[in-house]
């Protein structure tokens, strides 16, 4: 190799980190000491490769790997967002190399081989693939910088294996391009992959069609959610506007008992007695900084005593929670549903709202006869996991889609469900 060869291979791994630097929004503590390893270890892998090989061919494996350590040590990123960036550089390098070489053998220096056109105009030829790989890493980043991709590991998965076989393939045409003698192991090589490619696709249609399917069906849920309630708003207006009547009536008996002389009177007394058992079991109405909190509490709250249900609310909050109000609605709804429905013999359920930073926790435990989780805390009986066909299923995907957490776990006889939610608190937001 030539001072040339190896300022052109400086040059070009540089794209590699210089493409992760942009693409990373928030970097981890040291992120330019990974980023210097990372570059001084790809451009000695590079030029160890240069040495034997035009290109590292299909070794490409190696840097992707590398870049997939580079992004866990400087980024955020969850291990199926890393598993789709770290495929990136490789594809737009192959890609670029392919459609410049086809374009110099094939229009512009024709019946030359390609070694032929490195002794005539290497150098020409090198920096102007060099700076063509400088735009194409410039605008991808930029351009996949404003993305985000929602996947789950199986897709995740079936992208990252695509990539890889794109990768392949753009090495299979880059040594036919270079009339290497193993070309025809590399052009089989290359219609191989197309027909894995094919059942790949196959395969990621259908399961966009299934998560289209479920995006549908979580649409309707939360509309009939909306619906279900604006009609326990409504319930509560009514049986609120119903104590009001009881008690206005309860201070009309008391005035009548008191023209009528109390002790004569017992038939007035025991309605008396009545009323005032009666006024006092209802429960108090719950009135905190969360609108959505109130409703769905203050509903639960009168199923709960409508059913001799020992119902305790711990409320310590200044924030309500910063998600929308049908998701709030459903995950408080279902948990507390499913607390009614699997109370234990102790008929106790404990609801617990507080300040936690810049989120707001939320506890739900009931009592219960038995345990009903398992080491890892999955529900043993499917049936704890169920209500009005949604289940915790739909809770978690709600949580998890407003950027919260839920845990289940079983302490003192009590099945709880700890909520971490973000709130409007504004220091939060800093």
């Amino acid at each position: 190799m030539t001072g040339f060869d190896i300022l052109i291979n400086l040059i070009q791994t540089a794209f590699y980190p210089m493409f992760f630097i942009i693409l990373v929004k928030q970097k981890k503590k040291y992120w330019q000491l990974y980023i210097l390893i990372y570059w001084i270890c790809f451009f000695a892998f590079l030029t160890c490769i240069n040495i034997f090989a035009v290109s590292q061919g299909l070794l490409f494996f190696v840097t992707v790997a590398m870049s997939y350590i580079l992004l866990s040590c400087i980024s955020y990123y969850t291990k199926e967002e890393k598993m789709i960036y770290c495929c990136i550089p490789d594809l737009i390098v192959g890609i670029s190399s392919n459609l410049y070489v086809a374009v110099m053998r094939g229009i512009v220096f024709q019946g030359l081989s390609f070694d032929a056109m490195l002794e005539k105009h290497g150098e020409a030829y090198m920096l102007f693939a060099t700076f063509l790989q400088l735009v194409l890493f410039l605008l991808a980043a930029w351009h996949i910088r404003r993305l985000s991709f929602h996947l789950n590991f199986r897709q995740s998965l079936s992208a990252f294996a695509a990539l890889n076989l794109c990768n392949c393939m753009t090495v299979c045409f880059e040594n036919v391009l270079f009339d290497e003698e193993k070309y025809r192991f590399y052009l089989a090589l290359g219609i191989l992959i197309v027909s894995v490619l094919a059942v790949m696709i196959g395969y990621l249609l259908i399961s966009v069609s299934r998560t289209n399917e479920n995006i549908y069906r979580s649409e309707i849920q939360s509309e009939l959610y909306q619906n279900q309630k604006s009609i326990a708003e409504q319930t509560l207006k009514s049986r609120n506007e119903l104590y009001e009547i009881r008690h206005d009536l309860v201070h009309l008996v008391r005035i009548l008992s008191k023209e009528n002389h109390e002790k004569t009177n017992e038939e007035i007394q025991r309605i008396i007695r009545e009323y005032e058992s009666a006024a006092d079991n209802l429960p108090a109405a719950v009135n905190s900084a969360s609108k959505v909190i109130d409703t769905v509490v203050n509903i639960k709250q009168m199923d709960a005593a409508e059913k001799g249900i020992d119902f305790k609310i711990f409320m310590n909050y200044r924030y309500p929670p910063a998600i929308p109000d049908d998701d709030m609605y459903l995950i408080l709804s279902n948990l507390l549903d499913n607390a009614i429905k699997h109370i234990g013999v102790f008929g106790k359920i404990e609801f617990t709202v507080k300040d936690v930073g810049g989120h707001i926790g939320i506890r739900i435990a009931n009592s219960i006869d038995q345990p009903v989780l398992d080491t890892d805390g999955n529900f043993i009986h499917q049936s704890f996991a169920l209500n009005h066909g949604l289940g915790i299923n739909m809770v978690k995907k709600a949580i998890e889609k407003n950027g919260g957490t839920v845990s289940f776990f079983e302490e003192h006889g009590m099945l709880a469900a700890a909520v971490l939610l973000p709130n409007t608190n504004p220091v939060s937001f800093e």
